[in-house]
């Protein structure tokens, strides 16, 4: 498939239409939710990604699938507590891209890019590497999203998970967060 054509420059990102998706996952069951993103913008050069910066707002962290709000309260509140996230001291998470190579087997609606960046959460930077799809819009803007899992002990988010605690039984938390990205930038 060939590269889409951009336009070389740097790309807002609109907060209100763009969006983080989570999916966390213990023993007994899962939970996916959302949390917005405050800002960041994403430059080309020659077709592809050279650096861009998004900025999660991490106290804007939702649950979708929890429908009684005091246990939907609840599990927001653990989130945002020490034992996971500690937005009180780290209210954003941020992810840093230094580059984007095109991937050539690439067909459409299928990750057309493999981005390299960093992801910084509770102050804790590390590497990551992921499958996008980046597309241009008829606006000159550009859509993308992305899909892949992290490691949350990488980021000392350690509550409940097995690697590091013994005899969680029910109370174990998988160590694997799956995120999707959706960004539409101008």
């Amino acid at each position: 498939m060939p590269v889409p054509r951009f336009r070389d420059g740097c790309y807002a990102v609109d907060p209100e239409k763009s969006l983080l998706h989570w999916v966390g996952r213990s023993v007994a069951s899962r939970h996916y939710g959302t949390i917005k993103l405050a800002g960041g913008e994403l430059c080309l050069k020659g077709g592809k990604i050279v650096s861009g910066q998004l900025t999660v707002a991490m106290d804007t962290i939702t649950n979708i699938d929890l429908t009684d709000s005091a246990w939907n309260r609840l599990l927001i509140s653990h989130l945002k507590s020490e034992d996971f996230f500690h937005v009180a001291r780290f209210p954003t998470a941020s992810l840093t891209l230094t580059g984007a190579v095109a991937v050539p087997e690439a067909t459409p609606g299928t990750p057309n890019f493999r981005v390299t960046g960093s992801l910084t959460i509770k102050g804790i930077s590390n590497p990551v590497t992921f499958p996008a799809l980046i597309t241009p819009r008829d606006d000159g803007g550009l859509n993308a999203q992305a899909h892949f899992d992290i490691d949350r002990t990488l980021w000392q988010v350690q509550y409940g998970s097995g690697r590091l605690f013994e005899k969680l039984g029910m109370h174990l938390v998988n160590d694997c967060i799956t995120l999707e990205l959706q960004v539409i930038a101008s």
